[in-house]
């Protein structure tokens, strides 16, 4: 990508070499760029975003890492979740999210994503806001830009883009 941008893509397949070797599930945090965060549980990604308003999480992926990854926002930054992101309906990246209900999130996905979620009756906390084409998040002095692009691996698939690191994340593409 020009620029130095960096696409943080999220569909690995098959075991890892720590899951061959242990049955515990390989969970990180890797910083992308000042403040954005690709986390990790086993062989699924999202990302994290940090703003001087509070966090941003895009995909809770499920409960135990979602439980994990909300320790680690307390002791490693100590500001509230502000918003999670769910990039589609699927269950293995959008269970679990009410693990943040705590920090009063507002909860956002694609309208098509939250339709299949309520009837698929998924884990997790469903969205509280949700949008068509595109919706733009700005917390303190952080833009990011979420939009659809049309029919995908899942309904109602969008696009992360973090404009100020050059951050593109998308999740299960074809």
């Amino acid at each position: 990508m020009a620029g130095g941008a960096v696409l943080a893509a999220t569909a690995l397949y098959g075991p890892g070499p720590a899951q061959a070797q242990s049955d515990a599930p390989t969970q990180t945090l890797v910083e992308l760029g000042q403040g954005v965060y690709r986390t990790q549980n086993n062989r699924h990604y999202g990302l994290l975003i940090d703003t001087d308003e509070g966090m941003i999480v895009f995909d809770s992926i499920n409960r135990g890492f979602a439980e994990w990854l909300n320790g680690e926002i307390a002791r490693r930054f100590n500001k509230p979740v502000r918003y999670v992101v769910y990039s589609h309906n699927h269950a293995d990246h959008i269970s679990g999210g009410q693990a943040f209900n705590g920090h009063d999130p507002l909860y956002v996905s694609h309208t098509l994503a939250r339709d299949s979620m309520e009837r698929m009756q998924v884990d997790t906390q469903l969205p509280s806001l949700t949008f068509d084409e595109s919706f733009t998040i700005e917390l303190g002095s952080r833009q990011v830009d979420l939009r659809y692009h049309g029919p995908n691996d899942g309904r109602g698939s969008i696009s992360l883009m973090v404009p100020d690191q050059g951050v593109l994340s998308v999740v299960d593409w074809v």
